[in-house]
């Protein structure tokens, strides 16, 4: 099972804007890539019509309308799928971003192990990784995760290397943990909805999600190659289960 989410309640803060409706371009490598390896997906959104929905559902892939909550778009998306997958009986999950992920390969030929957690990461131009400590926006998403255990953690994690959730993979047991965690941090430490609304904070998943990696799992994750290539830096690799950017 692979899901991921399209949102425009809300403007993304990257984007300066909120995603348009009906867009096929956006979601089209997603889409394309998991269909014609004949994977079982769901795409959740508030932003696609009936029509659009028709023509683009598929035997692989649903479309489900929900209503995202009053969050960023990227932070609402892990309750939605906590409610999700508490049903469901996959034994491996994983969850991407829509608009810059393709699938090359089925990705649960690697996705095999009972207690990690596989999640992306992003490189550097020299070919290392970007560290918590060494990338702004990672520390000012930590900052606005407010005066919590979260932001006490960063002492500890300056040196880690940055885990990225728009990949996240594992067993059902440990994707139910995660996305459960997630949805539940994310609300702890969300400012109220007025503020979000008005642009005033940043998403803080990335934090979240960091501070499950490697504090709440301990540093059980796999990250890099050859679950990725490298994130970002047009990186066209075709020995990787996932391109991501």
């Amino acid at each position: 099972m692979i899901c991921t989410a399209y949102f425009n309640h809300l403007p993304d803060p990257q984007r300066k804007s909120s995603w348009p409706a009906d867009d096929y371009h956006t979601i089209r490598s997603w889409h394309h890539s998991i269909d014609s390896l004949g994977l079982k997906a769901v795409l959740f959104h508030n932003a696609f019509s009936p029509d659009f929905v028709d023509r683009y559902t598929t035997p692989n892939i649903r479309f489900i309308r929900v209503d995202p909550g009053p969050y960023l778009p990227n932070d609402c998306r892990w309750g939605v799928y906590a409610r999700y997958l508490a049903d469901i009986d996959d034994d491996y999950i994983l969850l991407t971003d829509c608009c810059d992920v393709t699938v090359l390969q089925d990705p649960f030929e690697f996705i095999t192990a009972e207690d990690k957690l596989y999640i992306g990461d992003e490189a550097t131009k020299r070919r290392g990784l970007k560290t918590i400590g060494g990338t702004r926006w990672m520390l000012n998403c930590f900052d606005t995760t407010g005066p919590g255990d979260i932001r006490r953690s960063l002492p500890d994690l300056r040196n880690k290397p940055v885990l990225n959730c728009g990949i996240v993979g594992g067993s059902r047991k440990t994707i139910r943990f995660y996305v459960e965690t997630a949805a539940r941090l994310i609300q702890e430490c969300n400012p109220v909805p007025e503020a979000v609304a008005k642009q005033k904070v940043q998403i803080i998943d990335m934090a979240v999600a960091n501070y499950i990696g490697y504090v709440m799992l301990r540093g059980e994750v796999i990250h890099g190659h050859p679950l990725h290539n490298r994130f970002k830096l047009k990186d066209t690799r075709t020995d990787v289960y996932i391109r991501h950017k």
